[in-house]
């Protein structure tokens, strides 16, 4: 002999009917043990009822599959054709930001460098046609000058 909840049907679906929530609740049934104690639970002013039946009610009846069409791709992911462009213009995206904020910066630097640069093969053609270690001073000097900029530059 089983029992079930007075009134309980396993045909019907009670998921909007919270009539039958204190029945499948554990809490409420380890609760229900501390009522001799704790009366004033809220779970010990609900009645449960109880009615026997025959224990086969909830026997697992047998169900038909018919088997779907297979699809070729079932992964859940994006095409390829969707992903990629995607990937694309999210790096454009995110390398506009960046460079609307280091832009500026960089452009300080590499300025300083174009210049740098400039001025060493201006040293070496016009002192360095004459006096070699004349140009390689004053290039040096020159870097010296700007090491600053190159340590600003590393950071």
């Amino acid at each position: 002999m089983c029992w079930i909840p007075q009134g309980y049907s396993p045909d019907v679906d009670y998921e909007e009917n919270t009539e039958w929530k204190e029945y499948e609740d554990r809490t409420s049934e380890i609760m229900r043990a501390e009522c001799k104690w704790q009366d004033y639970l809220k779970v010990c002013s609900i009645t449960l009822y109880w009615e026997p039946v025959e224990c086969n009610i909830y026997e697992v009846k047998v169900v038909e599959v018919v088997e779907e069409e297979e699809v070729d791709d079932e992964s859940g992911w994006l095409p390829w054709w969707v992903v990629y462009p995607v990937f694309g213009l999210s790096g454009i995206w995110k390398s506009l930001l960046i460079g609307s904020v280091f832009l500026p910066w960089w452009s300080i630097l590499a300025s300083v460098a174009a210049v740098d640069f400039i001025l060493d093969f201006v040293f070496l053609w016009t002192l360095g046609l004459f006096c070699t270690p004349c140009a390689g001073f004053f290039i040096w000097l020159l870097n010296i000058a700007l090491i600053p900029f190159t340590i600003w530059g590393w950071l």
